[in-house]
């Protein structure tokens, strides 16, 4: 509970008491890091995860590890953009997908 505290605390560092799409997404590495045995930590934000999180009762296993290319031999990298507010400005935390990984993520 104490880590879920956290993760809510570092996702929402505007203390809105809800989260838009980048701060789901921060939950999302966060939850990865944490299962991956790393200690919480606003710097894991922008450093992705070597495994995608796991919730259970989904019915299907979690991939061991990620893929580092595509079926086409292309490299699955992270090249996140830098997150922006509605002005333009660039925040310091929540990293945001390119449109080309949201295109790739909605594939799934």
């Amino acid at each position: 509970r104490q880590v879920l505290q956290q993760i809510w605390s570092i996702a929402d560092s505007g203390n809105h008491g809800s989260l838009g799409l980048d701060g789901f997404s921060v939950v999302l590495r966060l939850v990865a890091h944490v299962q991956a045995g790393c200690a919480i930590s606003p710097d894991l934000v922008h450093k992705p995860p070597a495994r995608l999180p796991h919730f259970g009762g989904g019915g299907c296993s979690p991939p061991q590890s990620m893929p580092s290319q595509d079926m086409r031999g292309r490299s699955l990298a992270p090249t996140l953009a830098s997150p922006r507010s509605p002005g333009g400005s660039t925040s310091g935390l929540g990293a945001v997908p390119s449109q080309s990984q949201l295109r790739k993520y909605a594939r799934l």
